[in-house]
């Protein structure tokens, strides 16, 4: 049996630099792979570049400086499709209660926030170009048939799938599968559930005791604290009444890794390399699962692929 990679990933940006280390290896190919993104989110957002995608050019050491500099957990993937490394994409998605006005049989696509994201669609065909050339400012559009019909050799034209499991899917390339343990249970708002502690200078305590003062504007729930000569800011204090109801039992997370292993032996699903991300430090996955579901997840892969595991302090000796 061959040996699929599998690459472990403590937050998603870092597949942006898997995907390119892994094209100058050889364990994918340069151009027109099948992503299959199996995630609770699209992570489809796209990024606002001071770099040229053009001048990364292969280079591990840009490549990783440029993922941590640049990109963030929820727009990776618009920069690889613009790369060329894929012209495919499937979202595997949780099932979710929709509104009827986002009804995945139409095709649109919806500006949030000077970004334009793909919406939850079944398919779709779209292009990605950047403003002038220039590999910075990367447009999105829907790929009509009056555009298709001229040719541009600056447009990266792919097709996106939105699809949940189970479903019979027909990927057209070589698959590299990209898994966030959040797909299997999640913590929809970590932002109401992570708090961050800073100690300041008695200065800035003072300064912040302002109600206008841009930080007191731009966050509403911070909290000043004074322990003897030391100060500190609370950002974001802990909302502990919170629920997400998209977090789920484990008794659930292990059916939902069976019907996913289903899946992709329905569907004879093999992967050139596969990621993992644990997404716990952004806390999407919940602090209390995500070793239980890495773990469950990969002894469940290891009956269907001979696995070469790559940990996440493996992955700083890259370059």
């Amino acid at each position: 049996m061959k040996t699929t990679t599998l690459f472990i990933i403590e937050e998603h940006h870092e597949a942006f630099f898997i995907w390119n280390y892994c094209v100058g290896t050889g364990k994918i190919k340069p151009s027109c792979n099948t992503l299959l993104h199996v995630d609770y989110h699209s992570d489809f957002a796209l990024p606002l570049l001071q770099t040229s995608l053009y001048s990364l050019n292969g280079n591990n050491k840009a490549i990783k400086e440029f993922t941590y500099r640049e990109l963030s957990i929820s727009n990776f993937i618009a920069p690889a499709i613009y790369l060329g490394i894929f012209n495919e994409v499937f979202w595997i998605d949780q099932k979710k209660e929709r509104k009827k006005s986002l009804s995945t049989d139409n095709i649109d696509f919806l500006p949030v926030n000077n970004e334009n994201r793909v919406m939850k669609q079944k398919r779709v065909e779209g292009f990605l170009q950047s403003k002038n050339r220039d590999g910075k400012n990367l447009l999105i559009q829907e790929l009509v048939p009056a555009i298709k019909a001229i040719q541009y050799p600056w447009r990266r034209e792919f097709v996106y799938y939105y699809t949940n499991v189970p479903s019979a899917i027909f990927p057209s390339g070589p698959i590299v599968l990209d898994i966030d343990l959040d797909y299997f249970s999640c913590w929809t708002a970590p932002k109401r559930s992570i708090e961050l502690k800073v100690e300041v200078t008695e200065e800035a305590y003072n300064l912040l005791q302002n109600p206008y003062h841009p930080v007191n504007l731009l966050e509403k729930r911070v909290v000043l604290e004074k322990s003897g000569k030391r100060f500190f800011v609370h950002f974001n204090r802990v909302d502990k009444n919170f629920h997400s109801n998209a977090k789920v039992d484990r008794d659930e997370i292990l059916g939902r890794i069976d019907l996913f292993i289903s899946f992709l032996k329905e569907n004879n699903i093999y992967p050139q390399i596969i990621d993992i991300c644990r997404s716990r430090y952004s806390g999407f996955t919940p602090q209390d699962q995500w070793e239980f579901i890495e773990k469950s997840l990969i002894e469940e892969l290891s009956q269907l692929y001979s696995l070469e595991i790559v940990l996440p302090d493996d992955l700083q000796d890259i370059c």
